[in-house]
């Protein structure tokens, strides 16, 4: 059997993972989910080199409402 548990923990800042596979010894950490502002999010988009089609999509479409 296989398990995969996805947590929100540290009060909405973080994520608490944990895998089980059998025959393996179990693994868990936690991550920071860093921050989550607006500014944050589009930062983070931006550095990703690749194109991003989806993405574009949605900046183009935003342009409009901002």
């Amino acid at each position: 059997d296989q398990s995969l548990d996805l947590t929100l923990a540290g009060g909405g800042g973080c994520i608490a993972t944990s895998v089980r596979i059998q025959g393996h010894a179990e693994a868990s950490r936690v991550v920071s989910l860093g921050e989550r502002g607006l500014s944050a999010l589009i930062g983070q988009e931006l550095r990703i080199r690749s194109r991003d089609h989806a993405f574009e999509r949605a900046v183009a479409a935003a342009q409009g409402v901002v």
